[in-house]
């Protein structure tokens, strides 16, 4: 079978801590308890780690092409 032509390349990044802050809200976690969790985080989020941390680098990525592209665009 063919490998498919389409990538997903979305247009936007999102920063990871605004779905934190998101997430939290929903979980009704305050920041302070949170701050108290901390080296429970994982767990008290019930989230793995490795999803934090693929949200972080695809927003750095995006950062990053976004920059390149504005300075194309300035240069040309």
């Amino acid at each position: 079978m063919a490998a498919a032509a389409y990538r997903y390349r979305p247009d936007y990044a999102v920063l990871p801590g605004s779905l934190l802050k998101e997430y939290i809200a929903l979980k009704v976690l305050s920041t302070a308890e949170l701050a108290r969790t901390a080296a429970k985080f994982e767990h008290v989020l019930g989230m793995d780690a490795r999803i934090w941390f693929g949200i972080e680098a695809d927003y750095r990525l995006h950062r990053r092409r976004t920059a390149e592209a504005e300075d194309r665009d300035t240069k040309a």
